[in-house]
């Protein structure tokens, strides 16, 4: 989970909370307001950007969001694209409110590690919108020599158990965050 001043998110990842490189990968934030009220997208003027880590300068994607439903959220925010290649990522979601004094504005930046995976992509995958008018639609992808995890963090069981402390620690996060919001 992470926080802003009046603003929490959870980020989930399908399948499995393991992005995998070249797969189609669903995400959705369930977006609350202190005191546990979700956030639905129509709400909020929210933007998602995919930087792959070392810290790029620019996004190498900005899928666009849609409405989802899931766990007993309605309508927060989602979206579908493919990670490129295997290696750590950063997800960062903007947002401020449709009406004034809804919530303060916010930023949250999620870190995602991701899997070996198929190197097609599938044929229906909708397309991001590209941060560089000259490359014709074409997603801009960073050297995978920059991306690739060494041998030793390439492992699926690893990787899960570490996807799973995360999301451990995010529940007691929420909890928490709950909790003292009362």
């Amino acid at each position: 989970m992470e926080l802003s001043t009046d603003v929490g998110a959870t980020l989930h990842i399908e399948p499995d909370d393991t992005p995998k490189a070249g797969e189609v990968t669903e995400i959705w934030f369930a977006l609350t307001r202190k005191g546990g009220q979700s956030i639905p997208l129509a709400a909020c003027d929210c933007a998602l950007a995919v930087y792959a880590t070392p810290a790029e300068a620019q996004p190498i994607l900005e899928p666009p969001l849609n409405p989802v439903s899931a766990e007993g959220y309605a309508d927060i925010p989602g979206a579908q694209f493919t990670f490129p290649t295997v290696g750590a990522y950063e997800l960062v979601l903007t947002g401020q409110p449709q009406t004034e004094k809804d919530f303060a504005p916010f930023e949250l930046r999620f870190d995602v590690l991701v899997a070996a995976g198929s190197a097609l992509k599938s044929p229906t995958q909708p397309e991001a919108q590209s941060k560089n008018p000259s490359d014709n639609g074409s997603e801009t992808i960073a050297s995978s020599a920059d991306l690739t995890l060494p041998s030793d963090q390439r492992s699926p069981r690893l990787i899960a158990l570490i996807t799973g402390g995360a999301i451990a620690l995010l529940a007691m996060g929420i909890v928490l965050w709950r909790r003292r919001s009362q």
